[in-house]
């Protein structure tokens, strides 16, 4: 899932490329083919890196030509405007697995929080990502590009600066480690011998 969140943001660079043509020199066909220029880059530096293309990538590359060379033939916007839609509600069936997130959690969590509290989280991640897409989609088909360039400018930071699932993990992990360490020095200090059953 992380590979995911990872994608949905290097996807959004397609998406800001677009804007940022398209501000400067005013040309829909530019802005689409910059777009496009960009998406089959990112996926030759994959190739030449050596990594494997994973079919989310795919799936971003083929939305970004088909969407580009639909904003190029009409030349309306709002062709590229709701491709971040389509990645975040792909991204949020992914999440609707059962589950998915226990994988990525460290086994003290996975021992101590219940279950369905993680499907539960796991869940609340799918929706979250389901209500950008929905915003994303709102304010492509009924505002203007300045809003929406606003909306994709302040939800790339947003998304690149807040935790995913994975980096969630690995802070309750250090938070745990951090707790049990605080326990430990507070029982030593009474005079009492910490420790953690095993």
């Amino acid at each position: 899932m992380k590979q995911a969140l990872r994608h949905l943001l290097s996807d959004l660079l397609s998406a800001i490329l677009f804007l940022v043509v398209y501000a400067v020199s005013g040309s829909l066909f530019a802005a689409a083919a910059i777009a496009i220029t960009a998406g089959f880059t990112q996926l030759a530096s994959l190739r030449l890196m050596r990594r494997q293309i994973e079919p989310m990538q795919w799936m971003s590359l083929g939305l970004v030509v088909v969407l580009g060379v639909a904003t190029m033939l009409t030349q309306s916007p709002g062709f590229l405007m709701i491709k971040p839609t389509i990645v975040h509600f792909a991204v949020a069936a992914v999440m609707l697995r059962p589950g998915w997130m226990i994988r990525y959690l460290p086994e003290m969590v996975v021992r101590n929080v219940p279950e369905p509290a993680i499907v539960a989280a796991g869940y609340g991640w799918a929706a979250l990502l389901a209500a950008l897409g929905l915003a994303n989609l709102f304010i492509a088909l009924r505002l203007d590009i300045v809003t929406w360039a606003w909306f994709i400018s302040v939800g790339s930071l947003v998304q690149s600066s807040s935790r995913s699932p994975c980096n969630m993990a690995s802070s309750a992990r250090s938070c745990a480690r951090g707790w049990h360490s605080q326990r430990h020095r507070g029982d030593v200090q009474r005079g009492r011998e910490w420790r953690v059953a095993t």
